[in-house]
C-alpha cells in the first residue's frame, strides 16, 4: 500500500515518463501517517513545482527514483498498478497529480 504525488515528464508513442514521491504504508495502522505527509508534500510541490525533483529526493521512501528527483523509467499502459498507471496517463506534461493511493 502506498501514496504518490506524480509530475508528468513527457509522453512517446503510448509511454509515458513521470517523478513520483512515495510513502509507503506497510500496514493498515501506518496509513493515516503516511496520508498526512504525501498530503502535506502535495501542497509544498503545488506551491513549488520547480521544486519538485529536490523534494522527492529528500522525500521519497522508493530510493531507486529518489536518487533521481523521483523520475522513473518510460512505462507503458498496463505496467503500474491502475491507480499509479491511471494517474499517469491522465496527466499533461508538468501536470502534479494529487495524492493517489
Amino acid at each position: 500500500m502506498s501514496l504518490r504525488v506524480h509530475r508528468a515528464i513527457t509522453y512517446a508513442r503510448g509511454k509515458v515518463k513521470v517523478s513520483h514521491i512515495l510513502k509507503l504504508a506497510r500496514q493498515e495502522s501506518d496509513w493515516a501517517r503516511a496520508k498526512v505527509q504525501i498530503d502535506s508534500l502535495y501542497q509544498v510541490v503545488t506551491a513549488n513545482p520547480e521544486k519538485f525533483n529536490e523534494i522527492a529526493s529528500v522525500n521519497s521512501e522508493d530510493p531507486g527514483s529518489a536518487r533521481q528527483g523521483g523520475q522513473l523509467p518510460w512505462f507503458g499502459a498496463g505496467e503500474m498498478v491502475e491507480e499509479f498507471d491511471s494517474a499517469s496517463f491522465a496527466l499533461k506534461k508538468g501536470e502534479i497529480s494529487k495524492p493517489v493511493r
